[in-house]
């Protein structure tokens, strides 16, 4: 089995991706002659093949998920040719519609000078139409999935909690994950139940909403948007350990 690269890909995953120019060529390439002689209508076996039926073990991208690997391959790869100074991702993006997005950027440079370690919590229906909710270290998701981000401020990929995130729950599947990310440990706590302790600090950030304060040097604030079913930040200003 191939390993994945930087991307999350693995090479057979970026060579089709390549040869594929749209989601009808994708769909195109899982079909056989002895499908089409056996099937007898090119449409019934693109469905068939969307539907994860034929020769694709279920593992078919949906468009959603295959635009979305497009749009980030090209942008790591235009990164890679076109090398700059850095830059923050989100500069130059208009984000005037995109609440939760300009709140991000707003957040992009103290998060990534170290002063800011920023949570959000995102719930929402992923390409497959399953309610995923999570908790996503900004800190982290911004230097380990640059191209990726920049993809979500650019509007041409969309910012979603994965398995490799601090915390993770597909409501569909009953799948749960949680580990630990750059900026936090995560802890179970009898009396306040999910936890984040800062490991620059030590502080924990309480993210329940039921709880009176969220923590020491730490906000809760609520993002009224149309982007996501709920979309919360928690914002800790980082400081000694005491």
């Amino acid at each position: 089995m191939e390993a994945p690269g930087e991307l999350g890909l693995t090479p057979a995953e970026q060579d089709l991706l390549d040869r594929c120019n749209s989601y009808e060529a994708y769909l195109h390439s899982f079909v056989t002659d002895a499908d089409r002689k056996y099937l007898q209508s090119e449409e019934m076996a693109l469905r068939i093949v969307e539907l994860g039926y034929l020769h694709g073990n279920g593992d078919i991208l949906q468009r959603e998920e295959f635009e979305e690997r497009k749009a980030r391959l090209a942008a790591f790869r235009d990164a890679l040719a076109h090398p700059k100074p850095r830059l923050l991702v989100s500069a130059g993006c208009d984000l005037a519609d995109w609440p939760l997005l300009q709140a991000l950027a707003e957040r992009e440079l103290p998060v990534r000078r170290g002063m800011l370690a920023t949570i959000v919590f995102l719930r929402d229906r992923n390409a497959r139409g399953q309610e995923v909710s999570g908790y996503i270290d900004l800190g982290q998701r911004l230097a380990a999935d640059e191209a990726g981000m920049r993809a979500a401020f650019a509007g041409t990929a969309r910012l979603l909690p994965q398995p490799t995130d601090l915390s993770y729950f597909n409501w569909t599947t009953n799948r749960l994950y949680s580990q630990a990310s750059t900026n936090f440990e995560v802890v179970a706590d009898p009396a306040t139940g999910l936890c984040f302790k800062s490991k620059r600090d030590r502080k924990v950030i309480i993210v329940d909403p039921a709880a009176p304060s969220p923590g020491d040097y730490t906000t809760r604030s609520e993002v009224q948007t149309g982007e996501y079913e709920q979309a919360v930040i928690f914002d800790h200003v980082v400081g000694r350990r005491t």
